[in-house]
C-alpha cells in the first residue's frame, strides 16, 4: 500500500486513497474508508478527508 499511496489523479488532484475513502463513506462502508486512511498521510493536503471520516464515522453510531 506505501508504493500506491501517494499516486494522485491528474484531474482532480486528489490522492486516489482519499477518493477511494469518499467513496466508501458514500456507499456507507466506513470500515473500508477507515481500514485505507491508516496510510493516509497526515497533512494539510489530507486533512478534510480525514475529518470527513471522522464526522460521518461518529454519525453512523
Amino acid at each position: 500500500m506505501d508504493s500506491v499511496i501517494g499516486i494522485r489523479n491528474s484531474s482532480s488532484n486528489k490522492l486516489y486513497a482519499e477518493e477511494y475513502i469518499m467513496h466508501k463513506l458514500e456507499r456507507g462502508d466506513f470500515y473500508s474508508a477507515v481500514a485505507v486512511s491508516e496510510y493516509l498521510p497526515f497533512e494539510e493536503a489530507t486533512i478534510e478527508t480525514l475529518i470527513n471520516l471522522a464526522k460521518k464515522c461518529n454519525y453512523s453510531r
